[in-house]
């Protein structure tokens, strides 16, 4: 069995700045001392500190995941922060960098598209631009990324909005094939979910953090 606590990283400067994707930026003091109180809820919860058997990854190099990354690091007592090439962000091609502004006036169909997708009435698959990576791709890669952790560990990964996005829909049960099945979870700053995998594919235990 293996526990998974899936974070979306702070508040960034750059998340203040309505951009999608790009190098990230530093977080904002709000987003620093949101870190501090979160860090206590999971001590609470599920006593992360100085535990032999918790390891943290971060999805991407972006500033504020591993700004993120590293505060909470820092509080459980973790000196190693991981990564993998199976988990990290989705490839935005053309969308990468813009501001929602940008998006509106160079892909206005495509931010329709997905604006119809996060109300819940549109498929995700009808979101497409230049360079676009797949929900399907990313999905799979997420999932793999999941299934070659090892048990016996509790794991807390922090990414962006999409990597906590695709991993609620694999806790549910969801698929990005299926249409409509791929849901939008609208998930704030450090919010996401708890769960535990037996024989790397039954899931139970769900909690939204």
């Amino acid at each position: 069995m293996k526990r998974i606590i899936a974070l979306r990283h702070a508040e960034s400067i750059k998340n203040l700045e309505d951009i999608y994707g790009g190098n990230g930026k530093k977080l904002t003091q709000n987003g620093i001392n949101s870190i501090k109180v979160l860090n206590e809820k999971l001590q609470k919860q599920y006593n992360i500190k100085n535990r032999s058997n918790v390891e943290i990854y971060t999805s991407c190099r972006r500033v504020h995941v591993e700004q993120t990354c590293r505060k909470i690091a820092d509080f459980i007592g973790i000196d190693k922060i991981y990564t993998d090439n199976l988990y990290s962000p989705i490839n935005l091609g053309a969308f990468n960098g813009l501001s929602k502004d940008e998006q509106k006036i160079l892909y206005p169909e495509a931010v329709k598209a997905l604006e119809r997708w996060n109300l819940g009435i549109g498929d995700i698959n009808d979101f497409k631009v230049d360079g676009l990576e797949s929900a399907s791709s990313h999905f799979q890669r997420i999932k793999a990324f999941l299934s070659n952790l090892q048990d016996e560990k509790m794991y807390i990964l922090i990414g962006t909005r999409s990597d906590i996005t695709a991993i609620k829909n694999i806790a549910f049960g969801n698929n990005p094939e299926v249409y409509m099945e791929y849901k939008y979870y609208n998930t704030e700053y450090l919010c996401g979910i708890y769960f535990e995998i037996y024989n790397n594919h039954n899931v139970c235990n769900i909690n939204l953090i």
